[in-house]
């Protein structure tokens, strides 16, 4: 028999134990397993044995979690009894067991006794006999509810009440001191539930039969069965997910029977044996000894490329038609109700590993792994390419019924392939030079299967890119003519590949969802595929990219004088000017004019640059990772900012409905931000990562023609040949531990644990009703003020008109509080921005002179401030925090002031911001608005403020900051307060509720609550990294019109524009703009969109008071109904924050708010 090979197992070195399959996302990272017949079409990893890692990204496969009944089960899915069996007498122990009702206790005994007669006779008979598979003894039905049976492999903790086990009876006797004898996994066929309680809706055998098939690969289908409270039921599992016969009455014993004879004669179409695998008993020549307890393995060890710990008690026989057999020891499980794919290795005794892949692919699949492998080597062995040897692939599929009007899907097959090549995966590197060209070379082999062979792997991951790749004597062979030039022949000239001997670095494996390029089908994917941590962000979501982030193109990587030796030696001078770009271009192509709103997007589907990103999510996520040897302990490492980097793209999800991808925030990074993240030993790094961001950012679909299908390709391998030249100068190459994680922000016990630093700015003592405050606004004991303002928040608006001009007066009245009083409010918030002012004047009160300008004025040309009465429909109260901006102490702020939902990004992290975010010229005004404008302000002020040629807000661009440069000094600036304004109208915009509401209007729930709870759930906390925020200013509009509510999607355009304004930081202009900079941009957009609403006469009424209610999980819900105002209760517990964790949430529907009378109608609130 030939020997037989595979993949490393993705594992991380850690725990011993496997979360429990019942377990929460939080809990286990992402979803758990689910019970359902059908396969998701996105692939999670398989489940290693013994890591707590194991479902971290099982599949969720729906929603249900019952199984499927056939009412025709007897007939189905069960044997018929042969006509000369005769029926033992067992009335008297059904008898007893109706007589038990729901004692569970008093059924055990009764129920085995009648099973174990029914077996007993079957087994007698001559057409079990003569059966391929008898076995030897009569099946025994065992009780056992006093503990699990031993020697599951993935930590079993259900106890089946009552176990089928293969004979003969006197291996069970019970053993002294025990009242219940000891089964082992691999002797037990099928699981029996004895639990009818009235109460009792589903019973627990289905969980059973699940993990019955996960310690039993020889084992295709299982039978279980479950007592109800008035009969039993049948059930049958296998990879297709769990079918049930519904209730059989204890007077018809027919399919109970027919149930025991099923175990030695299975119907057509079930199948109880995979007669090529067989349980061993004897010891696995394991690569890692059981006493071996070291958690990070030596060098030594990592050279000979050992292979996860064996967990099992038991190994596995590959049997061969001529008898003999090769022992393999189980690495990792798949899902029994998903493909269950197992992966099996095997050490001959010359120490080379040969490993196997069992899977069950669902017949209906356009595409096959071995398929495409035998394709990918027909020519000539590929390099870098999982190679395979031939091997008996056993004649197995799911059951399925062939007539009538219920049909069981997916049907599945099994399939085997025996691999010859293995590696480690990326967190067992011993040097970031040794993962930056394992990188390389995968780069250059996917490369090279999309030009050369027109395959595209579709599910890059951590676990599919290996490094240390050695190939199995057995699949030696010649190589294909002219393979790809990997990254130690480019190094060195002299390296060939003489002999045919594979000079990769890197190691491709896992093909299950790779897909012909050429295919004609294969523009129109139904699916999308990749693992949720490393999937391309456009095939996440399923469309091309709409967000700010997908059009920020850049010119192909240039190279150093050094490096482009190097890669013109290797691949010649041509090669390096087709892809360098000139002029305009990127990627060889003119930068496309953004699309009118409305257009068509391009059409989607999983291009070469999507694989392409996916590689370089595996890279970052293995540098973040990285645990150098050499520690400085002198060295700055702010654990907390590695924890919320490497959170963001551990814990990504994809969620139906989404309209945010988290790990955009990541592409958001500077390389101050990066470096930040990084160990401090990998700082180098940073200024790769970042170009790299730079080219993986942009949505290249919109390039027209398209760019060729290689040209991310060569963006990467020009990075990452800098960089790998850059080390090699150096001299350091940056040992690591060859799979040691670095600690997180919380581990207390590890080296030079950082000092925390309590936050200024204590964000828990935020509550709806006020802002940041030392006490409560009212009941405090302070000096108080008579005042003679009152209104209403902005919750209270009637239209969305009005709270448009409230905004606008806002932005006014603080624009010259900073022009003519020189005062700066500094907590600016929906607590602070009241509408519907209402004012009562004193005798002889006169207004400044020359007062700002309301939007009534400007909107009506006659309107005047007549008897010295002010105007505006906006109020600002609440100057608790204010500052003098001209006071020689001000710019040396020793904290930070604002409510956390509407605190500027930058007061918020004490800094000014570092992440990459383009400047954007002063807005244009339409015809209608600038003609309103100017009737108002005079052409000269508009004038002032218009940007001509490359300024932006009056100023150059500023040059990149170079490495090393001191930041500008942090000080609060009137444009933080805008953002502040932005960032209450953005919240008012998204929780507002119109009255008119078209029940056909699609609306997303799903979408306004992940965009409110970005701002809402918004804390600050120490060190803090990240501003959760951010991701609202990657927004497109069409991300927009999805969050608001379809009444307001009118508004997306501006909110779009306005989020322009807002998210370059301005602290790096010199000189710095004009103190109302900010406030003129913000003046100009708002007018825009109320000049725009009056002409179209209609101001969107709302319901004052109410709030949209959030997305709960159910597809069918929709906004049908406006209910009686209700406050909104804060769904923004800060006090509840935990690390990276987000508050938990609270569901906005029917909650009440504030309940105080003065709170209820009219905030009166004491205005200075």
């Amino acid at each position: 028999m030939p020997p037989i090979p595979l993949p490393s197992s993705p594992l991380r070195p850690g725990s011993n134990t496997i979360p429990s399959r019942g377990a929460s996302q939080q809990e286990q990272v992402t979803a758990p397993i689910q019970k359902s017949s059908r396969s998701s079409p996105i692939k999670y990893a398989n489940k290693p044995i013994g890591s707590l890692e194991t479902v971290e990204e099982s599949a969720v496969i729906n929603d249900s979690d019952t199984y499927e009944e056939d009412s025709e089960f007897l007939l189905h899915h069960l044997s018929p009894l042969p006509n000369d069996w005769v029926q033992p007498q067992g009335h008297t122990l059904v008898a007893q067991i109706k007589d038990a009702g729901t004692i569970s206790e008093h059924i055990y005994t009764p129920f085995s006794q009648l099973l174990n007669q029914y077996s007993q006779s079957l087994h007698k008979l001559d057409v079990v006999q003569k059966h391929s598979n008898v076995p030897a003894h009569p099946y025994v039905f065992l009780p056992r509810f006093r503990d699990p049976p031993a020697d599951h492999p993935v930590d079993f903790r259900d106890k089946a009440d009552i176990v089928v086990a293969v004979g003969p009876a006197s291996r069970y006797e019970v053993a002294p001191g025990c009242d219940y004898p000891d089964v082992k996994f691999h002797e037990i066929i099928s699981l029996i539930e004895c639990k009818p309680m009235e109460e009792k809706e589903d019973n627990q055998v289905d969980d059973y039969l699940f993990e019955l098939l996960e310690a039993r690969p020889d084992m295709p289908g299982v039978f279980g069965l479950a007592l109800l409270p008035h009969g039993y039921e049948i059930l049958w599992s296998d990879a297709s997910g769990v079918i049930g016969s519904g209730e059989y009455r204890w007077e018809d014993l027919v399919p109970l029977a027919s149930y025991v004879f099923s175990l030695y004669v299975p119907p057509p179409g079930h199948h109880l044996w995979d007669t090529t695998l067989k349980p061993s008993l004897k010891p696995c020549s394991s690569t890692q000894d059981e006493d071996d307890s070291s958690p990070n393995p030596t060098t030594e060890q990592h050279a000979a490329h050992k292979m996860p710990r064996k967990l099992e008690s038991l190994s596995w026989d590959l049997m061969g038609r001529d008898g003999g057999h090769l022992t393999f020891e189980r690495c990792v499980i798949g899902d029994p109700w998903g493909r269950r794919t197992d992966i099996y290795q095997h050490v001959g005794e010359d120490g080379q590993i040969m490993m196997m892949k069992d899977a069950y692919w669902d017949t209906n699949r356009r595409y096959n792994e071995l398929e495409c492998l035998k394709m990918i080597h027909k020519d000539g062995i590929f390099p870098g390419v999982v190679r395979i040897l031939p091997c008996e692939v056993p004649d197995i599929k799911t059951a399925q019924r062939a007539t009538g009007s219920f049909v069981r899907e997916p049907e599945k097959v099994k399939t085997r392939m025996l691999m010859a090549s293995y590696g480690v995966g990326f967190e067992q590197a011993e040097t970031v030079l040794d993962l930056l060209m394992a990188t390389y070379d995968i780069n250059e082999v996917h490369r090279g299967l999309v030009n050369q062979k027109n395959v595209l792997h579709r599910d890059i991951s951590e676990f599919n890119v290996l490094m240390y790749p050695k190939h199995h004597h057995s699949a030696d062979g010649k190589l294909m003519q002219n393979p790809p030039v990997f990254i130690r022949q480019v190094l060195n000239p002299t390296a060939s590949q003489e002999d045919d001997v594979d000079m990769s670095a890197g190691l491709l494996i896992d093909f299950d969802n790779s897909a012909y390029t050429k295919d004609t089908n294969f523009v129109k994917p139904k699916c999308c595929t990749g693992t949720p941590r490393f999937i391309a962000r456009s095939v996440a979501s399923g469309q091309v990219l709409s967000d700010n982030n997908a059009r920020t193109y850049v010119p192909m990587p240039h190279l150093s004088p050094e490096a482009a030796q190097v890669y013109i030696r290797s691949y010649g001078q041509r090669t390096y000017d087709d892809y360098q770009d000139s002029g305009d271009t990127v990627h060889g192509r003119l930068i496309p004019p953004r699309p009118a709103r409305g257009a068509a997007r391009p059409t989607y589907f999983h291009r070469p640059d999507h694989d392409v990103e996916s590689i370089f999510w595996a890279l970052l996520s293995s540098l973040l990772h990285a645990q150098p040897k050499e520690i400085d302990p002198h060295a700055k490492d702010n654990l907390r900012y590695y924890e919320e980097a490497s959170d963001v793209l551990d814990r990504h999800i994809i969620a139906a409905g989404s309209i945010f991808d988290g790990r955009e925030l990541l592409l958001s990074f500077s390389e101050e931000g990066l470096e930040r993240a990084l160990d401090p030993k990998l700082w180098s790094l940073t200024e790769m990562l970042y170009l790299m961001i730079g080219q993986i950012r942009p949505e290249y679909a919109f390039l027209d023609p398209p760019p060729a299908e290689d040209h991310l390709h060569e963006a990467m391998r020009r990075l990452l040949l800098e960089q790998i030249v850059k080390m090699q100068a150096s001299g350091d190459p940056i040992p690591l531990i060859p799979g040691c994680s670095r600690r997180t922000y919380y581990e207390e016990t590890k080296i030079a644990c950082p000092v925390k630093r309590k936050p200024s700015h204590e964000s828990g003592q935020s509550t709806r009703s006020k802002g940041v405050k030392a006490q409560n606004y009212w009941g405090t004991t302070r000096e108080t003020n008579t005042t003679a303002s009152y209104g209403v928040g902005f919750d209270q608006a009637e239209s969305v008109l009005d709270l448009l001009l409230a905004t606008y007066d806002i932005i006014e009245v603080h624009r010259e509080l900073v022009n003519q009083r020189r005062v700066l409010h500094r907590d600016i918030s929906e607590f602070d921005l009241l509408m519907y002012p209402r004012r009562q004047h004193p005798a002889n009160s006169i207004l400044l002179q020359n007062p700002p300008l309301f939007i009534q004025q400007v909107l009506n040309s006659t309107a005047s401030q007549q008897a010295d009465l002010d105007k505006p429909v906006g109020l600002l109260i609440d100057f608790d925090n204010s500052a003098y901006p001209k006071e020689t102490d001000f710019v040396k702020t020793k904290c930070r002031t604002g409510t956390p939902r509407f605190i500027a990004r930058s007061v918020a992290s004490g800094q000014v911001l570092l992440d990459d975010h383009a400047y954007v010229p002063m807005p244009g005004l339409s015809p209608a608005a600038e003609q309103v404008y100017i009737r108002a302000y005079g052409q000269k002020s508009y004038d002032n403020y218009q940007d001509v040629g490359d300024k932006f807000h009056g100023r150059d661009i500023p040059p990149r900051l170079a490495r090393g440069v001191a930041l500008p000094a942090y000080f609060h600036r009137p444009d933080h307060d805008v953002e502040s304004i932005f960032w209450v109208l953005l919240s008012s915009l998204l929780h507002a509720q119109p009255k008119e509401i078209d029940p056909h209007a699609k609306v997303n729930l799903r979408a306004y609550q992940e965009a409110s709870d970005m701002l809402d759930r918004h804390v600050i906390e120490a060190d803090a990294e990240n501003d959760g925020r951010d991701r609202l200013l990657t927004f497109s509009d069409v991300k927009f019109e999805r969050a608001l509510h379809p009444q307001l999607r009118s508004l997306a355009e501006m909110l779009h524009l306005m989020m322009y304004q807002i998210r370059p930081e301005y602290a790096f202009l010199d000189p710095p703009p004009a103190a109302d900079h900010l406030h003129e941009a913000m003046r100009r957009l708002l007018l825009e969109q109320i000049v725009k609403m009056q002409a179209s006469g209609d101001s969107i009424p709302l319901i004052p008071g109410c709030s949209r209610r959030t997305y709960r999980g159910k597809e069918s819900e929709k906004e049908t109904r406006a209910a009686a105002p209700v406050k909104r209760k804060p769904s923004h517990q800060s006090g509840r924050s935990i690390g990276n964790k987000r508050a938990t949430a609270h569901n906005y529907w029917g909650t009440t708010g504030e309940t105080d009378a003065n709170k209820n109608s009219f905030k009166k609130i004491l205005s200075t």
